[in-house]
């Protein structure tokens, strides 16, 4: 009912009372700087040595996350206050999601933390330790954390030599190309294989190989000719792939005829792969609403595009839709 709007974090040797920030008066009357302020001075009281990290929410999609710029060793205590939300009483916090931790080895070590007796929930983990080869099953975090992904989908039939041939190649990948292998099996958890086919345009239950690029979006499919049991092979598609050789896949449905909808007349049709041809020719304006079957807003919304369509005609002015 109320989002939280920031979060101070104290890591100390010993456990930290609850009590000792349930008495602070998180006005929401105050500014927000002022706000803060008074907080870290009334838990330092306290607990000593000061709050290890400030969490500020971003005001649009209120979440927010913090590195620590130090490392504290294992068996300390961590002390999260949640501040500010529409009033401090109505502050929900359902579950607190632990990522993991980065070691020395500067992979994730994933580890649960001890149930405080004030907090209604469990901990809950949503990640394991990074891997060169990671299977994806329930408490795997994708995107893992890794720029590059090869995605190897196997839900129709096991594939033993591949997946043998990529598990003991995974280290060699990582190590020259920072690729991480992920496996997308028949014990795979559905939901999340659903979800990362979808991403990469591919039917989950076909066999199918593809490299994403996580930081810019970019969709890579190798040669059917590769043979993924030869390392050598795998990477030299990962070479072309750095030098520019091979060149990204778009999602894109097929492109109707005359770019048309038959049944409305005056609409045009979008597609990913004439988005800029349609979308940012400098001669025409264009008015687009982006669509989903499944979106109820957009189900409502769409009869309108297509009557706008149909009263609206200029040479100049294109009345658009895309899936």
């Amino acid at each position: 009912t109320a989002p939280v709007r920031g979060a101070l974090v104290w890591v100390s040797d010993e456990q930290p009372s609850i009590e000792a920030t349930q008495d602070l008066n998180d006005n929401t009357t105050d500014a927000w700087e002022v706000t803060k302020e008074r907080c870290i001075q009334a838990v330092e009281k306290k607990l000593p040595g000061g709050p290890v990290a400030f969490i500020e929410c971003d005001e649009t999609t209120l979440e927010g996350s913090c590195n620590f710029q130090k490392p504290f060793p294992s068996g300390r205590f961590m002390l999260i206050k949640f501040l500010r939300g529409a009033a401090d009483e109505n502050i929900d916090i359902f579950k607190l999601w632990i990522l993991g931790f980065v070691g020395p080895d500067h992979r994730a070590q994933a580890e649960a933390l001890p149930q405080p007796v004030a907090f209604p929930e469990s901990f809950h983990l949503l990640s394991e330790p990074l891997r060169d080869f990671q299977e994806l099953h329930q408490r795997t975090r994708y995107p893992l954390c890794s720029d590059l992904h090869l995605v190897i989908f196997s839900r129709d039939q096991p594939r033993e030599e591949v997946y043998r041939a990529l598990e003991a190649a995974a280290p060699q990948l990582r190590r020259e190309r920072g690729v991480v292998v992920l496996w997308v099996g028949a014990g795979s958890d559905p939901t999340k294989a659903h979800r990362i086919a979808r991403k990469l345009g591919v039917d989950v239950e076909k066999y199918a190989i593809r490299l994403v690029d996580n930081q810019t979006e970019r969709k890579f499919a190798p040669p059917a000719s590769m043979d993924p049991t030869r390392v050598d092979e795998v990477l030299s598609f990962l070479a072309d792939v750095t030098s520019g050789r091979v060149h990204p896949y778009r999602l894109s449905a097929p492109r109707p005829e005359g770019d048309a909808d038959p049944r409305h007349p005056g609409l045009t049709v979008v597609t990913g792969n004439t988005f800029e041809e349609l979308l940012l020719d400098p001669a025409v304006d264009a008015f687009m609403d982006a669509y989903a079957d499944w979106c109820m807003p957009c189900q409502v919304v769409g009869p309108m595009v297509t009557r706008l369509a149909a009263l609206v005609r200029h040479p100049t002015l294109r009345i658009c839709k895309i899936d």
